[in-house]
């Protein structure tokens, strides 16, 4: 096709489609955002919802979108591409960004420069320009949604499993709780020392000075098991142990093991 031709050919293509997205109700289209006849842009409602933002006068495209459609309007590679431009992305909603390319399968992005999202290729060798108008039109009522929903699916997935994964959010129940007295531990290691009764393990002696005196105190009988306030006897009722022996002792069936069955059992292997 001669360059004359195929400046006729874009100039026509060029205003049936400005035509087809300002009256498409699942477009956001604005004459401005176009290039003249040479690339012809749009956004959805979808992702401009996607990473909240308003249409502005600012942005890469003097939109305020972080995600437009470009339309490459060229009769012998009519190329259209759903453009990303990460910098454009807010600074709360970086999280959205980084998921977003992931699931594009973008790694290690170069912020500064567009992210491709998808392309679609609508070029025709016979240069029917009803059949391309026709690809046009299956691509913005059934392409471009089945792609958006693609992505809310695997976004969705994505976020579920990161919430499987979190940790460190507030959880407020009803529960009893039984005090310790710091009189009474500090008299429990006066009396027996800050070596474990079960293992022998002094922290003190195993990682250095600086972790002398560390370990915990166990009750024989546990508070919960008695159930009301009572005068502790700091030689009889406590005994120091460590953190493994103390979850050892806490693990009995039924009940706690005595420092003396753990010693056996210990022993035994």
């Amino acid at each position: 096709m001669d360059e004359f031709k195929k400046q006729i050919q874009r100039k026509l293509v060029a205003g049936i489609l400005v035509d087809k997205c300002a009256h498409c109700d699942k477009l956001i289209f604005r004459d401005a955002w176009c290039t003249q006849e040479r690339v012809i842009r749009f956004t959805t409602p979808y992702f401009r919802k996607l990473f909240s933002v308003k249409e502005s006068g600012s942005g890469k495209w003097k939109t305020g979108d972080c995600v437009m459609v470009e339309v490459n309007n060229d009769p012998e590679a009519f190329i259209v591409n759903c453009v990303f431009s990460a910098a454009s992305v807010p600074n709360d909603m970086l999280k959205m960004r980084d998921t977003l390319l992931k699931i594009v399968g973008i790694s290690n992005p170069d912020l500064a420069t567009e992210v491709i999202l998808k392309s679609w290729d609508l070029s025709r060798t016979d240069n029917d320009t009803n059949k391309l108008l026709d690809s046009f039109d299956n691509l913005i009522y059934q392409e471009i949604p089945a792609f958006e929903s693609q992505l809310q699916d695997k976004i969705t997935t994505a976020n579920a499993a990161l919430q499987e994964l979190k940790e460190g959010d507030i959880k407020y129940f009803d529960a009893t709780k039984y005090e310790r007295n710091p009189k009474a531990r500090r008299a429990c290691l006066a009396a027996h020392g800050t070596a474990c009764m079960v293992c022998g393990l002094d922290f003190g002696k195993e990682y250095g000075p600086e972790f002398a005196g560390k370990i915990e105190v166990h009750h024989i009988v546990p508070l919960s098991q008695i159930g009301k306030e009572y005068v502790v006897d700091p030689v009889k009722d406590l005994v120091p142990v460590c953190p493994n022996c103390h979850t050892a002792l806490h693990s009995k069936k039924g009940g706690v093991y005595t420092v003396e069955e753990l010693r056996a059992l210990r022993s035994k292997k």
